[in-house]
């Protein structure tokens, strides 16, 4: 029961061990989902964010130069006169225009935006200025430096990305209306970036950076990037990023998703959206960095509830898998114990059963002299070995010893069979080999699967002082006359139930006056030691000498013997002993051989 309890329990914790397991990696790829839906939503979100962000800046600078070019082109016509009041006939009858917005007042429309404002002559290549500010690089020097440039003006342009040390400017040119001359507006890099990136790049997660239109940086959050072409940047992710934005021309975005490392600067996993700024003669770019770092804290805010919840989820399920497979087991189990206490309650009755064929030790009268005593020891609950006495009507004792194949029920089934042919076929026959014979006939014309039957059949014939025996494959009996313990030399034959045509011949011996006889199955020599020794016919001979003062001495002798070779160690096989005691004998003292 304990084995089959133990079976059924281990396959229904394997059985809820396997739902656990499918439950938890259910809930880890439905959690690993939902984290990466939810991040990607997160990361969609914030792009659009950014991409409006990116947009508004980039609209804004776009309007900044426009705004600059406009009074610019203002003070170029002012200078030219081409503003004024009406009132000053012009040739042809109509109204000329007199300058009434000088280049002073307009300067102070452009001094927050210009560090310098100037007139280039590309004939002399003089310069006049306009106005100009404290500034650590001065009209003159930018003007030499972008001479050849400034000369080739003929439209509304800006200047090339250009540094001066550390201020880096950018050069707003608008042409005189006769193209010889340029009217110059130096716009300071650092006053876009107050303008429109300061703000963005004091944000921890955020940058914004302004691009030239060689994807030269000009502005960013980490100056140690400023002036650096990110087309050489040894990273194929930006690099093919920025050549699809040059050769797209429009909006476009990118996510980072790996730290990157360039001389010295870490660029971290990043949201980056690109925007162009449309500008007379050139596109510059601008674009946003949102690191993604930012995304995962507010998705991971959200998924650590979730985990907490999936977690409770799972030690819930888990409790009811583990009151579920208790409860279950704690059935099987009491199930099983009634199964085996019904089972054991059915063999207690068929060992009852069993038992009463087996006859209890009662010494027959005193004028017979014979005193039978037995022992039947089953292996199992159940024993295939079993033994019988009885009289003959003439007066003769017969005693019979018998060993089935197996254990338990059929054993049993098959021993009872044994024993009803034999008290119904010798009284009929009287011949020990005889009854043998129609025994094994009757046997074999049963179906016992294979078994059979090994068996001693004596009868004591007190009045001639012989024993008569025959036998089917079962060990010889020892008789003692008062000394050692001598097996009878009988000859061994078949086992009964296997060959239905064979002869068993009745052998008869001399029994001594006053003798003891040792009947016995082979559960007695195949007993083992805890060493695994046998103890053999040999060691069971050598443990018995002399005369007992009766049968159930012998017998106990007998089971003192085994117990002790076997120690703690279990029965093999079923034990069964027969110890016949003689005291008294009609015939005389003879030795244990053939009778004639």
């Amino acid at each position: 029961m304990e084995e089959a309890a133990k079976r059924y329990a281990r396959r229904i914790l394997l059985i809820h061990l396997l739902v656990f397991i499918g439950l938890t990696i259910f809930v880890v790829v439905a959690a690993r989902e939902v984290y990466n839906r939810t991040r990607e939503e997160a990361i969609a979100q914030a792009r659009v964010r950014q991409a409006l962000l990116v947009n508004q800046t980039a609209r804004g600078i776009e309007s900044f130069y426009q705004s600059v070019f406009n009074d610019m082109d203002l003070l170029r016509r002012a200078d030219e006169g081409e503003i004024g009041t009406a009132g000053t006939p012009a040739p042809g009858g109509m109204a000329t225009v007199r300058s009434t917005l000088p280049g002073s007042l307009l300067w102070q429309q452009l001094k927050d935006r210009a560090s310098h404002v100037f007139v280039f002559d590309k004939a002399t290549r003089a310069i006049r200025v306009v106005g100009s500010q404290p500034s650590p690089v001065n009209a003159t020097t930018i003007s030499e430096k972008s001479q050849a440039w400034l000369a080739s003006i003929n439209s509304m342009a800006i200047s090339k990305y250009q540094t001066y040390g550390d201020t880096s400017v950018n050069l707003v040119c608008v042409p005189s209306g006769d193209k010889s001359k340029v009217l110059v507006s130096v716009v300071p890099v650092a006053e876009i970036d107050a303008r429109f990136l300061q703000e963005v790049n004091k944000q921890a997660t955020m940058g914004v950076t302004l691009l030239d239109e060689s994807l030269a940086t000009m502005a960013t959050s980490n100056k140690a990037l400023v002036g650096m072409n990110i087309l050489q940047l040894p990273i194929p992710e930006i690099q093919n990023a920025a050549k699809a934005i040059i050769a797209g021309g429009k909006p476009a975005g990118l996510t980072l998703d790996r730290h990157l490392e360039y001389q010295g600067v870490t660029l971290e996993p990043a949201i980056i959206n690109a925007e162009p700024i449309r500008l007379p003669g050139k596109m510059w770019w601008i674009y946003i960095a949102t690191a993604l770092r930012e995304v995962d804290l507010v998705v991971n805010n959200v998924f650590r509830r979730a985990i907490i919840w999936a977690g409770i989820a799972i030690v819930g399920m888990t409790a009811l898998l583990v009151s579920t497979a208790v409860i279950l087991i704690r059935g099987r189990i009491r199930m099983e114990r009634m199964r085996h206490d019904m089972l054991r309650k059915e063999l207690d009755q068929a060992r009852d059963i069993q038992l009463a064929w087996l006859p209890v030790h009662n010494p027959t009268p005193k004028a017979h002299a014979v005193d039978i005593a037995a022992l039947n020891t089953p292996a199992s609950h159940i024993s295939g070995d079993f033994y019988n006495w009885f009289d003959l009507p003439d007066g003769r004792t017969v005693v019979v010893i018998g060993d089935v194949t197996g254990h338990g029920m059929s054993a049993a089934f098959l021993m009872a069979t044994t024993q009803l042919l034999i008290r119904t076929t010798m009284p009929r026959v009287l011949d020990p080999g005889k009854c043998l014979e129609e025994v094994n006939r009757q046997l074999c014309v049963q179906v016992f699967h294979g078994q059979f039957v090994t068996m001693s059949l004596l009868v004591l014939d007190l009045q001639k002082g012989v024993v008569e025996i025959a036998t089917a494959g079962h060990p010889s009996p020892l008789v003692s006359d008062g000394g050692a313990y001598l097996e009878l030399p009988i000859t061994p034959e078949l086992v009964l139930g296997i060959e239905a045509e064979i002869a068993y011949p009745t052998e008869r011996f001399p029994l001594p006056a006053a003798a003891s006889i040792l009947l016995y199955t082979d559960g007695v020599p195949d007993a083992q030691a805890p060493s695994g020794d046998r103890l053999g016919t040999d060691g069971l001979q050598k443990s018995l000498f002399g005369q007992y003062p009766s049968a159930q001495g012998l017998l106990e002798a007998t089971v003192r013997t085994v117990d002790t070779f076997r120690g703690p160690r279990a029965l093999n096989d079923d034990l069964t002993l027969v110890a016949i005691q003689l005291t008294t004998i009609g015939a005389p003292r003879e030795p244990l051989s053939k009778a004639s």
